[in-house]
């Protein structure tokens, strides 16, 4: 079976930055047995299953009633990022992380929050702040720990657990609590995305600079693409379980095997900039589609399918 993406995109007219979706309230949904953080592909449930669900509002504990994002950490804590701070559920009460009360947060505005492998959390706020939480304290990377003047646009952990950062002036790794700029000697471009390659390489897209990748030994080589696509803005890589590398650009969506192609999407105009807000893969294809899951589009829900054979 073909591995088969789904693209959730936006139209934008020009360049905006990334923000999570909020919803009206907190919505737990517990089944025996479920993992809300396996990695495992989603398996039919029998319909006659038992669910319990609840939701939870300002009434119940929560600071505001629009969540950002929430996960589940290893420990079984939920935690919600919102813009009223960063938000911890045991299953009876909430508790409250601010800047009021904590000391090292240096914003509410939470966009997101992420899980290392060694349990700490990582956050990311509206003004481009990253902080780290773990047991009890918060630390934010600021010029005191070796960021400068420039900011953070996204974080990603490898299969070591070191944490790169991409910036608006390059890229670098999060060492004992530093920033530690990496190859700015070759890379001096506004880093957009980061994604780590099935041979321990780290792939960097840049806004209008190309693409870059970053041998397991540091060295950075700048990528041969398509002039197109090195002029564009690199919003998102992801690679899928064939090894194909799949980059959404500004003005359209490229799958990368040997070399780089730009994939047609039928219904979306190409001199259209495009937002691109998500990639999943999904073992199945989309709902209503034929059985070989041509690119298609939705004006209604803003939604392309697509597939690769």
């Amino acid at each position: 079976m073909g591995t088969h993406v789904v693209l959730f995109v936006n139209r934008v007219h020009h360049r905006v930055p990334s923000r999570a979706t909020g919803v009206a309230a907190l919505a737990v949904v517990a089944f025996a047995g479920a993992n809300a953080q396996s990695s495992r592909p989603p398996v039919a449930v029998d319909s006659s299953a038992r669910w319990v669900r609840e939701s939870w509002t300002v009434e119940n504990g929560l600071p505001v009633n629009s969540i950002n994002q929430l996960i589940q950490s290893r420990s079984g804590y939920i935690w919600a990022a919102t813009f009223d701070g960063l938000v911890r559920f045991d299953g009876i009460r909430f508790t409250v992380y601010n800047s009021a009360t904590s000391d090292g947060l240096p914003s509410n505005r939470i966009l997101w929050v992420r899980e290392a492998r060694d349990g700490t959390l990582w956050l990311f706020t509206e003004q481009h702040h990253l902080v780290h939480f773990r047991e009890g304290s918060f630390v934010h990377i600021n010029r005191d720990r070796g960021l400068g003047d420039e900011e953070i646009e996204t974080v990603l952990e490898d299969s070591t657990g070191v944490v790169w950062v991409a910036t608006t002036k390059g890229v670098g790794v999060i060492r004992d609590d530093h920033f530690v700029p990496v190859a700015r000697g070759t890379i001096s471009a506004y880093a957009r995305s980061l994604v780590q390659r099935s041979d321990g390489s780290i792939w960097v897209g840049t806004e209008r600079r190309g693409i870059f990748r970053i041998a397991p030994d540091a060295r950075a080589t700048r990528v041969a693409a398509d002039p197109a696509l090195d002029g564009d803005i690199v919003g998102r890589m992801d690679e899928d379980r064939d090894g194909t590398l799949w980059v959404t650009a500004n003005r359209g969506l490229w799958r990368w095997r040997d070399r780089p192609t730009r994939v047609a999407l039928p219904g979306l105009n190409p001199a259209q900039p495009l937002l691109v807000l998500n990639v999943v893969r999904s073992p199945s294809c989309c709902p209503g589609l034929s059985p070989q899951c041509p690119y298609r589009s939705w004006e209604s829900s803003r939604r392309t399918c697509s597939s690769r054979t």
